[in-house]
């Protein structure tokens, strides 16, 4: 594994432990479990941009802050439908608990997010022959 993915690993941790902390404390509060998932998994992302973007891949030539947030959340958004899904097969569908269902969708949208990111917002750029 590279560094850079172990680094996106990391980083992803964090991010989804606060996406667990705030899912658990909307479900508390009574939001309804998507939309629950949909803020928690905002306020995990923008950390994950922050931290990768500095962090991670800090050593790349990155695009400018707006458009590589935009990268970055183009493929969160798409990581978000995806999780939704999931955890809608898995908690209404199959009667998993909500945190169980999270967890698996974490699990399988971690590949999703790492390639998407590293191809499209983290990417490598060629060295310019002259």
């Amino acid at each position: 594994m590279t560094r850079d993915a172990l680094k996106f690993g990391l980083v992803g941790g964090i991010s989804t432990a606060i996406d667990f902390l705030f899912l658990n404390f909307f479900t508390f509060l009574g939001l309804n479990i998507f939309w629950a998932i949909f803020f928690s998994y905002l306020l995990g992302s923008v950390n994950g941009y922050l931290l990768n973007n500095k962090w991670t891949y800090g050593h790349l030539e990155m695009p400018s802050t707006v458009s590589g947030f935009l990268q970055y959340a183009t493929v969160s958004f798409i990581g978000l439908g995806l999780t939704e899904l999931i955890v809608y097969a898995f908690y209404s569908e199959l009667h998993l608990g909500v945190n169980a269902s999270k967890l698996l969708a974490v699990a399988i949208v971690f590949f999703w997010n790492f390639l998407a990111n590293r191809m499209f917002t983290f990417k490598v750029k060629p060295p310019l022959v002259v």
